[in-house]
């Protein structure tokens, strides 16, 4: 970028899926986007967690299906092929170049400035370019943060010089560690639990707390993905807390981990999924009057409440609404259209952003899956045969003809017809699927852009 300073209509920082949603649509409002990325393009989903995840899980899932296959079992007793697994993984990565996506962003007119960029002040960004020199970039109508989350650590004193995994060294890891311990019981814990067990190496998985795994879903999702790591071979221990570790023999030893009861063991890697925590702590945030390293409370709109000439908007994980990544997508397709309607003087709808009007039956069963309220009602509501549902009789609504690939279904079909016309429809992709042979959960997929 030339200069030292540039204006444009709308300053996009971070360029993740919601950011670049954001920055699509404010420029399709016609307004002049510039979006600031000191990353990959496509950010965590594409590089370090929705994609990689699944590519390693993916064998994972194939091999527990043909296992229960007539005939099959014997075919598939063997190891997994970690290097061809790897290869998989780094293909559907893009091999950690975001050419694509640079290539995308000017299809669609948006400006990109590669660089570390800072709030400085009401609609003004400073970014630090990798030359040393910076740019200043002043937004006529909005700025919009989108830089998302990063791994929350626990504090434990020295756990810097152990070098821990995150979700990151899990999905771009080069081997196969032969002793990994987990320390989580959400989504990235399982996942990497249950693809490097298959991968070859011994899982110990610590949870904190003693409602099981996947705690915010239902419980019978967190029982099977357990029964699955058990049968597997992992290690579960619930109820336990970390609270010393340590590298033996140097920075390549292995780790030593002290648990609260007393108790000790030792990997050769240890990997906290231990939630996230907002990217917020550098931003200049401090510049508008927030709270460095806060999550920014928003309104329907997404614009942020604490300012008060509201110029500024979050989308995605920052505003800790929903951490998934089709999530952030859909509040920056809201938020782009109410910049650009805005930025014409537009006034906003009475009814506020983002309330559906559902029935009854509707709000029961919207999340898609059976709910702890109004789970017998919702079981009644869609009950079957059983021919294209899970076992017990759930079954999807079928599928209204012209749904566009990456919506979301009210319910997600698990097997049969419905299940293949969904698969035919939306490429494959799904936010939520699941191999109930197998028991083995398949997480949070981002889907495409549009």
């Amino acid at each position: 970028m030339d200069g030292t300073s540039r204006a444009y209509d709308v300053v996009v920082l971070g360029a993740g899926p919601a950011g670049e949603n954001l920055a699509e649509r404010t420029r399709a409002a016609g307004l002049t986007t510039v979006i600031v990325e000191n990353e990959l393009l496509g950010g965590e989903c594409s590089f370090w967690a929705c994609e990689p995840s699944k590519a390693l899980l993916r064998p994972v899932v194939a091999r527990a299906d043909a296992r229960r296959v007539p005939g099959l079992r014997r075919a598939v007793e063997g190891p997994l092929d970690v290097p061809a697994v790897f290869a998989y993984r780094d293909k559907m990565s893009a091999y950690w170049q975001d050419d694509d996506q640079v290539d995308w962003l000017d299809s669609v007119s948006v400006d990109l400035v590669r660089g570390y960029g800072r709030l400085d002040g009401p609609r003004q960004v400073v970014v630090d370019l990798a030359d040393g020199g910076s740019v200043r970039l002043t937004a006529r109508h909005a700025v919009g943060v989108s830089t998302g989350t990063v791994t929350a650590f626990p504090d434990l004193p020295g756990l810097e010089r152990v070098r821990p995994w995150t979700n990151r060294d899990a999905t771009a890891a080069r081997h196969v560690p032969d002793r990994l311990v987990v320390v989580g019981g959400g989504v990235v814990a399982v996942e990497m639990a249950t693809a490097f067990q298959a991968l070859g190496s011994q899982v110990t998985l610590l949870v904190r707390g003693d409602k099981g795994l996947l705690n915010r879903m239902e419980p019978f999702a967190g029982e099977m993905v357990a029964d699955a790591l058990r049968a597997a071979g992992a290690d579960l221990r619930f109820g336990t807390s970390v609270t010393a570790v340590a590298r033996e023999d140097g920075a390549d030893g292995p780790v030593h981990v002290t648990l609260d009861d007393g108790s000790s063991l030792v990997g050769d890697e240890i990997l906290f999924a231990t939630g996230r925590a907002p990217h917020t702590t550098d931003i200049g945030l401090e510049t508008v009057g927030l709270s460095p390293g806060d999550w920014l409370t928003v309104d329907d709109s997404y614009r942020v409440t604490d300012i008060a000439d509201g110029w500024l908007y979050a989308v995605g994980d920052v505003n800790h609404r929903a951490l998934m990544t089709h999530q952030g997508k859909y509040q920056a397709r809201i938020a782009g259209a109410v910049i650009g309607a805005r930025a014409k003087g537009d006034a906003a709808r009475r009814r506020p952003l983002g309330q559906a009007r559902l029935d009854r039956r509707q709000r029961r069963c919207a999340a898609g899956g059976l709910l702890r309220a109004g789970g017998d009602q919702c079981r009644a509501d869609h009950a079957g045969s059983g021919a294209d549902g899970p076992p017990g009789g759930r079954r999807g609504l079928r599928h209204r003809p012209g749904r566009r690939r990456g919506s979301v279904c009210r319910r997600l079909p698990r097997q049969g017809p419905c299940a293949d016309r969904h698969r035919s429809r939306h490429g494959g992709r799904c936010d939520l699927r699941r191999s109930w042979d197998s028991g083995t959960p398949v997480l949070g997929d981002g889907g495409d852009r549009e």
